[in-house]
């Protein structure tokens, strides 16, 4: 008798991750960067390659999206779609110079040319206005990338394919055609080096609160991350220390950037004026096209007018989730 009553949940998750335990990589990824995590936190990938202990994981969306595949993968291969390197065939590769790995949902050579993809499952509630994510097409060009210096060097892939498919409805399917970025190796490589080389993860950013990864994060006790309102007193911390570090850097960063603001400015001002000297708007200076367009004003509610007007807006008011900002002022010395 089952007394239990997470007793199916328990066997089901038990004999997944049997399963699971079965497969071999042919890469030894804890050695690598991988690519479908390249834009994930630092401190996680840190925290990860060097055998942290860590907290309770849910495997559950890794298994919705691995089952999702093997259903795109034998449903385009029934279409004669020519798949390569997808489901039982598919391979690791790993750069040794940059450090990356990257392992691809498959490859099809077409007519018009080669075709890396990569297959995900997306809730029903996601937004898809903002989809494409930026982490799957890191994730993809990396692919690309990798694919093209280790195996596709004589006819490389032209283009990949980002595939969406809902994970309630499996016809309501959509793809992104991503073109590949030239040197994306090289620039992902020193993030590479720093989450394999650095000693301790206490240099590095806590990435993850900003973009809200820290919330479910297996790592977020050993990481010491604090959700929590931070004190408003004020306090000083030392010269020389490893804050006052942070904190000029931030404050040359800002003052460079506010420079660069005005500089360009300055320059884009000058530009019309030269194109109104010129009486046209639009003209080809070395290897630059430029345009001056009319853009249509912002459409915005007068909120004053509609409080006048006995309008009540506030049913329909949504309020965000709380972040953080910070200020950096210099004080007078």
């Amino acid at each position: 008798m089952i007394t239990n009553k997470d007793f199916i949940k328990e066997q089901v998750d038990f004999g997944r991750t049997a399963i699971e335990n079965l497969h071999v990589w042919d890469v030894d990824r804890s050695k690598y960067m991988n690519a479908s995590e390249a834009d994930s936190c630092i401190r996680r990938q840190w925290y990860e390659k060097h055998d942290t202990e860590k907290g309770p994981v849910d495997w559950g969306y890794a298994r919705r999206g691995s089952h999702g595949e093997k259903y795109l993968v034998e449903s385009l291969r029934a279409a004669n779609m020519p798949l390569e390197l997808a489901g039982d065939e598919q391979k690791s590769f790993a750069d040794r110079e940059t450090m990356i790995s990257a392992t691809p949902d498959g490859v099809a050579l077409l007519d018009d040319g080669r075709y890396q993809f990569e297959f995900k499952t997306v809730d029903p509630r996601v937004n898809r206005s903002k989809l494409p994510r930026s982490g799957h097409v890191t994730q993809l060009r990396l692919g690309m990338a990798l694919l093209n210096k280790l195996y596709y060097r004589k006819e490389p892939i032209k283009a990949g394919v980002l595939i969406y498919m809902d994970a309630s409805n499996f016809n309501d399917i959509t793809q992104h055609i991503i073109t590949p970025e030239p040197g994306i190796l090289e620039r992902y490589a020193q993030r590479a080096k720093t989450i394999l080389k650095v000693r301790a993860a206490d240099t590095l950013d806590r990435e993850g609160k900003a973009t809200g990864e820290c919330k479910l994060c297996a790592f977020k006790q050993t990481c010491g991350v604090d959700f929590a309102p931070r004190p408003t007193q004020q306090s000083r911390g030392n010269r020389g220390s490893a804050l006052d570090e942070f904190v000029k850097n931030y404050n040359s960063a800002k003052e460079a950037e506010d420079l660069a603001k005005s500089t360009k400015a300055a320059a884009g001002e000058a530009i019309k004026q030269e194109l109104i000297n010129r009486s046209t708007t639009e003209l080809v200076v070395g290897p630059y096209h430029i345009v001056v367009k009319t853009i249509k004003g912002r459409r915005s509610l007068n909120r004053k007018l509609i409080e006048q007007a006995g309008i009540d807006l506030s049913p329909f008011e949504t309020e965000g989730a709380p972040s953080e900002r910070l200020e950096v002022k210099h004080l007078a010395t």
